[in-house]
């Protein structure tokens, strides 16, 4: 039987190291190619999230935040 392939629904993507995303439903790593709805229909907000992640925009320092007591 035939296996079924996975839609990339983008409310099952997460953000993950390195600039990709990842779907939770069958955890390949993903490209704004292969995500249903299309890149291009969700918006302008989606995609500007989705290319500041893409770049490294949006990374946050590992450890606690500056001036923290630990």
């Amino acid at each position: 039987m035939g296996m079924l392939s996975c839609i990339h629904h983008v409310t099952w993507l997460k953000p993950i190291d390195g600039g990709k995303h990842q779907c939770t439903y069958c955890r390949e790593i993903v490209t704004k190619k292969e995500i249903y709805p299309k890149f291009e229909d969700l918006g302008v907000e989606f995609q500007q999230k989705w290319d500041r992640h893409e770049k490294g925009e949006d990374a946050k320092p590992a450890g606690p935040a500056p001036g923290a007591s630990s």
